[in-house]
């Protein structure tokens, strides 16, 4: 009913939906919702393990509004307006976040209208079926200037389901002096976010890639894409 009714509504009235600290929330594709308010930093994480060295990477891609980039936060450039990256990580080693990213969003351009957080597979010959108990989330920062997460608002598991070398895991919108979470979950191309495989779907450019996952029916699997089942959860 939600998807029916959005398609009539402006975008402005979709971001009304306000986010809450209370629990973590449950995101399909394309929702969206207003930020907590107080929440005015956010803190990304991403985490892997594996049982060989395998490099993924997070990073925040900054568009303006004519779908242009205007800033591109990564493990290769760590510190931008408003957002700044913990360091990298080549390996997945050690328990919690393997990387951060933190977004103050008052310190961010006022050209920047879009924010996309993107993973991407450094590591060639390699793909999200290659870890395990990995995942990306969005935490409101706890206070201070660190690296130090909150409540989570959503987290999204990185696994076989992801059929692409880069997921476009969600973007922030800037809605006049409030910020909006759209949950995507597009799979792209790329082994970093500076290649043109993964900024051109991040842009719209390019089609996203379909994500897939399987449903078991007694003994047999069938694999069906998001747009199978019409969702792709966040929890």
């Amino acid at each position: 009913m939600r998807e029916c009714v959005d398609k009539f509504l402006d975008q402005g009235l979709i971001c009304e939906r306000v986010l809450s600290y209370e629990t973590t929330f449950t995101m399909k594709k394309d929702d969206m919702a207003q930020l907590p308010p107080g929440a005015n930093a956010m803190i990304i994480g991403l985490g892997w393990t594996c049982r060989k060295d395998l490099d993924f990477d997070a990073s925040v891609i900054g568009l303006d509004a004519n779908k242009n980039k205007v800033q591109l936060c990564s493990f290769s450039n760590i510190r931008q307006e408003g957002i700044l990256h913990r360091g990298d990580n080549t390996s997945g080693a050690g328990s919690g976040d393997d990387e951060r990213i933190r977004i103050e969003f008052g310190n961010v351009p006022q050209n920047t209208q879009e924010l996309f957080v993107v993973i991407n597979i450094y590591s060639n010959n390699a793909t999200f079926r290659d870890v395990s108990a990995a995942y990306v989330r969005c935490a409101v920062a706890r206070d201070g200037k660190g690296f130090e997460p909150g409540h989570v608002l959503a987290q999204y598991p990185l696994d076989g389901n992801v059929n692409a070398r880069g997921l476009v895991f969600c973007r922030f919108i800037r809605r006049g002096g409030t910020w909006c979470m759209q949950a995507l979950s597009w799979g792209c191309g790329g082994a970093m976010a500076t290649d043109s495989a993964c900024l051109d779907v991040v842009a719209g450019r390019t089609e996203p890639v379909a994500m897939t996952h399987t449903l078991v029916k007694g003994k047999k699997a069938a694999h069906v894409t998001t747009e199978d089942e019409g969702c792709c959860t966040i929890f």
